[in-house]
């Protein structure tokens, strides 16, 4: 296994009350901004690497991770972050498909394949 260093990189985080409030009346299937996207992938990270499962029963603490109601746990976003914009080739393929789809805000947390992503390429 190579161990890659992480160069850090400036970027655009975009709350996800901000996110939210922009396409929650939205009915339809939503594709975010780049920034948008990376944004909510970042917590996702931290939803997976601070809770046991991404399920309804721990919706409370999910809540609070994507609200970033939890100084300590920002940090977690903000690595995860990190991790994206440092991305290798197939796992930066991979991202760019996911980005370009269209989504439902309310549904993001529980979507299989960008919890697949989350896990796979910045988890493992």
């Amino acid at each position: 296994m190579e161990l890659k260093v992480l160069d850090f990189k400036e970027f655009n985080h975009i709350e996800y009350k901000k996110i939210e409030s922009k396409y929650e009346n939205n009915p339809n299937p939503v594709t975010f901004t780049l920034d948008e996207f990376k944004s909510i992938v970042s917590l996702l990270f931290s939803v997976q690497y601070h809770t046991p499962e991404v399920s309804e029963e721990h919706l409370h603490n999910i809540a609070g991770i994507l609200y970033e109601e939890y100084p300590i746990v920002n940090i977690t976003s903000k690595f995860g972050r990190q991790m994206i914009e440092n991305l290798d080739n197939d796992y930066l393929d991979w991202m760019d498909s996911l980005s370009n789809r269209s989504y439902h805000i309310s549904e993001m947390i529980f979507n299989e394949e960008l919890n697949d992503f989350v896990h796979l390429a910045l988890i493992d």
